[in-house]
């Protein structure tokens, strides 16, 4: 955010995410490695988050890749590019 309050040519809407997105499954392997630990992850039927969620089931069946394609095309360089990189900085104290 700070990026783009500093880059007044930086318009439009901005994705304030990394850009390696990861599905769900991945994330969860992922946090489970970098804290040793096995996770376990309930499958939950499509029907039932449909039933439970309406439309809004769409965002966790279908996903949203969204990347920041407009911060890259104007330069913004990511610490930790990818969540395996964030996980190792956040979780890196906890060693």
């Amino acid at each position: 955010l700070l990026f783009v309050l500093g880059h007044p040519e930086v318009e439009g809407v901005i994705n304030v995410t990394a850009p390696n997105p990861v599905r769900n499954g991945e994330m969860a392997r992922l946090l489970a490695e970098s804290l040793h630990k096995r996770m376990l992850v309930p499958s939950i039927p499509g029907s039932i988050l449909k039933l439970l969620l309406g439309q809004f089931a769409g965002v966790f069946l279908n996903g949203q890749r969204v990347a920041p394609r407009r911060l890259l095309h104007h330069g913004y360089s990511f610490k930790y590019p990818t969540l395996g990189e964030a996980l190792a900085d956040l979780l890196s104290d906890r060693v």
